[in-house]
């Protein structure tokens, strides 16, 4: 077995944050080579684990580990959801040993969900492992070129105003690896229709998911965005932040605020967690922490006791995910999207007409059940109450509808 590189922290003191200590809260926390979920994973630390701060830089905290062989030093980023102040009692844990875990890297996470996927999802390992085929991932200066091209767009609906505080957009989100394990499993399931092979199509939506989570309490959180081959008009999400848009829907936009309102609109259903509510309590009544000891990260295996609760929670899983969800979780959505599109610089008007073009497909279909999955819900109820709100704390907000990028991407004349 080759040298194992030893780390080590760098002490030093950075303007306007002198070096403090914090530690890991969650039992999966990220770790990323730069302030933003759209940086490559490095590693990712159990609850506990002692992190000296150096700098911040918005949601995220900066601490540097050098090479001691090489002399060569990186930069670490992790998120602030991720941190607590407080010592822990017990289980304190030290930086350079669980760094150089074998459990802490990416490969092994990754390995670790995928087995969940697999063992409990009740899919197949190609339809998995699909998925991370499928495309669409960006790099931080793909992020950075797309964000700036917000700016200097033509904003629409009056003079400026402050966006009001939205408790919704404040939210965290925290997934336990078995959850986005399952998560996966539904997520291959759905996909199951097929995706759409269009690379570049494929990275406009997920860098327009990437600009709207920046914008909300769950930052950190990196989302992955798929385009199936339904002729139906559909979206669905899955836990661990899997969302799924067919491109007839992505053809139902008029500019690219109507799309980011439709993405907007599935991210606050993870946020909220709208699919999981019903059986989450069940989740954690399962011996997760148990499970999650005897995991074994090249496998994804757990003992016995625990694999046929798994299975049954799969299974409702996957059937919460794609019935019609709860009139008042649509409207919740609705108000959260509208609030997330203003917060990120989107004419928030644009849910509101999204609700009306769903409204106008009801009842002109020849196969209602797949062409709108919420056909039981009053849509016109749905509009009625956004449009009213928009109105009522939106109204001063200016927004971009971004129609000539959008028409660009899709590959669409104006029209």
């Amino acid at each position: 077995m080759g040298k194992i590189l030893l780390l080590a922290m760098m002490v030093c003191v950075s303007s306007g944050l002198s070096q403090t200590v914090e530690y890991t809260k969650r039992s999966k926390n990220e770790v990323r080579n730069g302030p933003g979920n759209y940086f490559n994973l490095l590693a990712v630390l159990p609850a506990g684990v002692a992190i000296p701060k150096v700098k911040a830089e918005g949601g995220w905290i900066n601490f540097q580990l050098s090479r001691l062989i090489v002399s060569e030093e990186f930069t670490a980023w992790i998120s602030k959801n991720c941190l607590i102040d407080k010592r822990p009692g017990k289980g304190l844990k030290e930086l350079k040993a669980e760094w150089l875990s074998p459990k802490a890297s990416p490969a092994a996470v990754a390995a670790a969900i995928r087995g969940f996927a697999v063992r409990y999802g009740r899919t197949s390992p190609p339809s998995v492992d699909s998925l991370f085929e499928a495309g669409g991932e960006i790099t931080a200066n793909e992020y950075l070129k797309f964000k700036q091209g917000m700016s200097g767009q033509e904003p629409v609906r009056g003079a400026q105003a402050p966006v009001p505080a939205d408790e919704g957009l404040s939210t965290e989100y925290d997934v336990s690896l078995a959850e986005e394990g399952i998560g996966l499993g539904i997520a291959a399931r759905i996909a199951g229709s097929g995706l759409l092979n269009d690379p570049a199509l494929s990275k406009y939506v997920n860098l327009i998911a990437a600009l709207l989570m920046e914008s909300t309490g769950a930052y950190d959180m990196p989302l992955k965005i798929y385009i199936t081959k339904e002729t139906a008009v559909h979206t669905a999400s899955a836990p661990g932040g899997y969302i799924f848009i067919t491109k007839r829907m992505i053809e139902m936009c008029n500019d690219e605020a109507e799309l980011a309102a439709v993405l907007a609109h599935e991210i606050m259903h993870l946020i909220y967690q709208h699919g999981m509510k019903e059986i989450r309590a069940r989740l954690n009544n399962i011996a997760m922490d148990e499970a999650m000891a005897e995991l074994d990260v090249e496998t994804g295996q757990v003992s016995d006791e625990v694999v046929e609760e798994l299975e049954d929670f799969a299974i409702e899983a996957y059937e919460t995910v794609n019935k019609p969800r709860l009139l008042a979780y649509e409207q919740e959505a609705d108000r959260g999207a509208a609030f997330l599109l203003a917060k990120t610089g989107y004419d928030p008007m644009a849910v509101a007409r999204m609700i009306l073009a769903m409204r106008d497909i009801v009842g002109k279909s020849e196969d209602l059940d797949k062409e709108n999955p919420f056909l039981r819900l009053d849509i016109q109820k749905r509009y009625d109450k956004a449009l009213l709100e928009i109105q009522k704390y939106l109204s001063g907000i200016k927004g971009v509808r971004n129609k000539e990028r959008f028409y660009k991407e899709i590959g669409r004349s104006e029209r």
